[in-house]
């Protein structure tokens, strides 16, 4: 069996490699369109949002026509052929984002994609023209608005607004490429990857280095971040529709309060983008763009099935567009069960899976289990009537035991994973509300707004119900009713029972309004106002400690705890006695932020306009933390910000009307004030060359930062008066053992960390449907002055790194002869500015849609690739490599490989696709027991298969026209992962322990 198992493991992966597939980067096989008959103006503006392309057309030329109805899965090419057929126009695609639809026999048809006019159409000619988009960035919706057409006899190139991109205010024109490295992910690249929250598909994708482990890191379940690169949490900066989200007091926003349902795609930008977006920006940003702009009625139900567990979503949206606006709603509920460690291995192990010595098994593992341990109080001397000083408690036994029943456990411990008592995926709900709106009253004022309301509730059982540990409180009196040693014993032990449980509620209102539209000639502006605030509440039972050890204290049966039984260790009244009351912590944050900004073109060049944004943002950020038992701690900050970018082309080629830019500059400069931290000035730049349409090369340079955290900045400091035993090199050597002042808290004189990021891009893209698409990226991020929180040691050793740490008092003349300094009379052990983190690596991908007889063929793959990952935190001490070494204590690590490969068929109303994610060998983690061990070369397998049923039944079953079913899996073959030497037994930043996810979709559309 085993033999078989390796033998199709090897198969899967040999096909895969050959196939070449990559879920994520392969060309999406057709787009599923909705579009009633109508005028032509609407259905073409809702062929844009329908097809992520911006639609660039002359809207007189369009505004008295009628187009028919298009249902079902299609290319965008052969949409707009039904769309525009018998018109009397064409279209031609200008690049990948853009299409342009023109009278049949205009200047423009010489590079015409499809021609679907009549041969004795007319030529239309108009004044204006109307730009259809779907918004990727800044704007919040993709409105139509008028642009007056250049003449022949004007050398200026034609002001068509396109699609705004992330990492850019600038909106690309005709014959223009975007120059940032920015890798896009649609809605459906998320759907048939079978992961069902934005952290869990985020991990997927090989420049995320380490899975979503917010809950690890943070201690509260449900919350899920994204770490590109490897690099620390809160480096990675979070946008929603381009605009900034609110950080927690945590140090990073919450993805999980933006429901998948709500989300059009996920663009990622993977090098520093301060200039542009401000702080945090470090390792680079991810984008959120929200869906908008919907025409219709759909409804999507999902089911993730696995052994013990299942999670239904469903989603729910709604949209009219007209000539002047738009309105869309989208809800989605959503339940995930309960998952507990009991369920999985090797948190459900009792047993260790490899042979590994006694004290390595204690290391690892925990000898608090159900049944536990007994020993002898002193550890040495045997207990009573064993041949050991300690046993392992066996199983079945009922009221008191009797010693001999230890006989065959004398010298032997039970030893587990301690996770068994606790959830992998806790039970949850959530619940999201997406509502956007927009009116153009005229050409200078588009109104638009947009509100977004999730909520969320989680149970998570954290730990047993109770523990006792045999070197804290877990003594049995000699007088137990229980104890059959006849003297006190320690034990170790755990009793299951309803588990120790945490729970917590989070809501996030996020509110925007604004306007935007024409200023004069061909500027544009643009200002909004956004609210957005969320909001943690959690509350987790706490054991009481105090009351365990009391109760194996007791000598009366109805108080007492029978640490040996394998049932109830005592009646309900003394079990519900050894809790104490929810310890809570409330956490809401909140920014209010105001955007404003004009673009156009500046003056012109041979080459064609340069281009220019300026603009100025505000944000009043706030902080309220409340714990139990404490004062509550409100922070706050306000900043403000100017910038500007600027794209400037200095080689062309073609006309006027048909004008492709072969080498282009851009910088982006960017100037932030706080009032806790001062100001930051940051800039970047970038020089692309384009000798061909087809194939590109791009270099940028950039600077970048990430200021303080409210609580690490502003908020009280506490003192205390005690001994500091520190060794001082400047009085001798000598162990300071007296008493010291300390003071620990913020530290107000903190600067942001600033980092410097390099890349350098090779692109090649057929716009074609069909051929290559390819792309290699290096890149090069250094971080400077990162914060972090030293040791007194270190503070005592190098005052001078760290400045203000060490106060002394005056040398007195025996310090003087002795060449001494005082003695220290004060330590602030607060936060401060040292150290210096190192990542070099390069990103690759490639597809290739093939069309043949049997249906389109796209294999596809992606490789990050990072060979440098190094950080130098402490002074005088050996440089961190972070690069194949897992590493826990840390601020980050990377493994050198990652990959994904895929995929994907489609013939008709069909479409599959099957992907390999892969992840490098690297060394297990070594802080708590030294080894060899390797771990990685792993492949997980996903697949994922659609049928279109409105496709194929299309004009018989009209009731059917939008509908779908859907069936896939993650981790097909059930991969476990590999044993690892930490706590958890396995590694929980790299492996994702809940195995086979079985899912089925289904929706309608009208």
């Amino acid at each position: 069996m085993q033999r078989f198992k390796r033998k199709g493991f090897t198969v899967a992966l040999v096909t895969a490699w050959l196939a070449g597939c990559l879920t994520a980067h392969a060309i999406a096989s057709g787009v599923r369109f909705e579009i009633a008959a109508g005028s032509a103006p609407t259905t073409l503006k809702v062929f844009a949002a329908q097809a992520h392309l911006q639609l660039l057309f002359d809207y007189k030329a369009v505004q008295s026509l009628k187009t028919p109805a298009v249902r079902g899965q299609l290319e965008p090419t052969e949409a707009l052929k039904i769309l525009l057929q018998g018109s009397g126009l064409t279209f031609r695609q200008v690049n990948d984002h853009t299409i342009a639809v023109m009278a049949v026999g205009s200047e423009s048809t010489s590079q015409t994609s499809g021609s679907v006019a009549d041969k004795e159409g007319k030529k239309k000619s108009s004044d204006g023209f109307r730009v259809a988009q779907v918004d990727q960035g800044t704007s919040a919706d993709s409105s139509s608005v008028e642009k007056k057409k250049e003449k022949a006899s004007e050398k200026k190139p034609e002001q068509l607004e396109e699609v705004i991109v992330t990492g850019s205010r600038i909106p690309l024109l005709a014959g223009q490429q975007q120059v940032q490295p920015v890798h896009s992910y649609t809605r459906d690249d998320i759907a048939s990857s079978g992961q069902s929250t934005m952290g869990e598909f985020l991990s997927t994708l090989p420049g995320v280095s380490t899975i979503y482990n917010a809950p690890a890191q943070t201690g509260l379940a449900g919350t899920q971040s994204v770490q590109l690169h490897g690099l620390p949490i809160g480096t990675t900066l979070t946008l929603l529709d381009g605009r900034r989200l609110e950080t927690s007091s945590l140090g990073f926003f919450d993805l999980s309060n933006i429901p998948t349902a709500a989300v059009e795609r996920i663009e990622i930008l993977p090098v520093g983008a301060s200039a542009v977006y401000g702080s945090d920006a470090l390792a680079g940003a991810v984008n959120i763009i929200l869906r908008k702009n919907l025409n219709g009625f759909e409804m999507n139900a999902n089911l993730d099935h696995a052994p013990g567990v299942n999670d239904p979503r469903i989603d729910l949206a709604w949209g009219k567009s007209w000539e002047r606006g738009s309105v869309s709603l989208v809800a989605s509920y959503q339940h995930f069960g309960e998952l507990a460690g009991t369920q999985r291995e090797p948190f459900s192990l009792t047993q260790f899976p490899v042979n590994i010595s006694e004290s390595t098994a204690l290391a690892l593992g925990s000898d608090t289990c159900a049944p536990g341990n007994v020993y002898s109080v002193d550890g040495v001397s045997n207990l009573p009537g064993l041949s050991s000083p300690h046993a392992g408690i066996p199983s079945g036994i009922v009221g008191k035991p009797n010693i001999g029943e230890f006989t065959a456990t004398a010298g032997k411990l039970n030893v587990c994973n301690a996770g068994r008592y606790s959830d992998i995926t806790p039970r949850s709900q959530r619940e999201g509300v997406l509502l956007s709106a927009h009116y153009e009253v005229n050409e200078s004022a588009d109104l638009f707004t947009e509100a977004l309301l999730s909520h969320r509730e989680v149970r998570n059982r954290v730990q047993a119900q109770f523990t006792a540990y045999s070197n804290f409180n877990g003594t049995v009196a000699a007088n137990n009713p229980y104890n059959p040693f006849g003297q006190d014993v320690n034990v170790s032990f755990v009793y299951p029972g309803k588990g120790a449980q945490e729970t917590d509620s989070s809501s996030l209102i996020r509110l925007l309004v604004g306007t935007r539209g024409s200023l004069f000639s061909d500027w544009r502006y643009e200002a909004t106002a956004t609210l957005s605030r969320d909001r943690l509440d959690d509350r987790e039972s706490q054991i009481n400690y105090a009351a365990v050890s009391a109760a194996l204290a007791s000598t009366d049966p109805a108080t007492a705890l029978n640490p040996f039984t394998s049932g109830a260790p005592g009646t309900p009244q003394v079990l519900s006695s050894l809790m104490n009351p929810d310890s809570s912590i409330v956490l809401d944050d909140e920014i209010v932020s105001g955007l404003g900004a004009v673009r156009g073109p500046l003056f012109n060049l041979p080459a064609g306009a340069v281009l220019a944004v300026i603009g100025g943002e505000f944000n009043r950020e706030k902080q309220d933390t409340v714990v139990a038992g404490l004062e509550s701690l409100y922070l706050h900050r306000n900043a403000y910000a100017a910038f500007g970018e600027a794209r400037v082309p200095l080689l062309a080629e073609g006309g006027p009307a048909q004008r492709h830019e072969r080498l282009t500059l851009t910088f982006a400069g960017r100037y932030d004030h706080s009032d806790d931290y001062g100001g930051k000035a940051t800039w970047q730049s970038a020089l692309q060359w384009r000798p061909f349409d087809v194939f590109s090369v791009t270099g940028s340079y950039g600077t970048s930062y990430k200021e303080p955290k409210l609580d690490q900045i502003s908020g009280p400091q506490t003192s205390s008066v005690g001994p500091q035993f520190v060794t001082d090199p400047f009085r001798g050597n000598e162990v300071e053992g007296y008493n010291v002042t300390a003071v620990t808290g913020p530290n107000y004189n903190l600067k942001p960390e600033t980092g410097a990021s390099s890349s350098l891009r090779i692109e090649y893209s057929n716009d074609a449907s069909t051929g290559l698409r390819a792309s290699l990226t290096w890149y090069d991020l250094k971080i400077s002055r990162y914060i972090g929180f030293p040791q007194l040691q270190v503070l005592v050793d190098f005052p001078n790194l760290f400045p203000g740490a060490v106060v002394r008092a005056p040398a007195t003349p025996q310090d003087i002869q002795m060449g001494f300094l005082g003695v220290i009379t004060q330590l602030n052990d607060t936060y401060y500015n040292f150290g210096d983190i190192h990542v070099d690596g390069f990103d690759a991908d490639a597809s290739y849609a093939i069309d043949t007889r049997l249906g389109q063929f796209t294999p596809s793959i992606a490789v990050a690739n990072i060979y440098r990952w190094r950080a130098a935190l402490t002074p005088n001490a050996p440089i961190i490599d972070g690069i194949n070494q897992a590493t826990i204590y840390s601020v980050g690590w990377s493994p050198r490989w990652k990959g994904t490969a895929a995929l994907v068929w489609k013939r008709g109303p069909i479409s599959a696709n099957i992907a390999g994610r892969y992840i490098g060998r690297y060394l297990d983690y070594q802080a708590t027991v030294p080894n060899a061990n390797e771990i990685g070369n792993t492949w997980v397998f996903d697949c994922n298969a659609r049928y279109e049923v409105g496709q194929a039944f299309a004009g018989r079953v009209p009731s059917l026209a939008g509908a779908y079913v859907s069936l896939g899996a993650v981790n097909v073959f059930n991969k476990i992962p590999p044993f690892s030497f930490n706590s958890t037994w396995y590694d929980i930043q790299e492996y994702d322990i809940r195995g086979r996810y079985v899912h089925l979709g289904a929706g309608v559309r009208f």
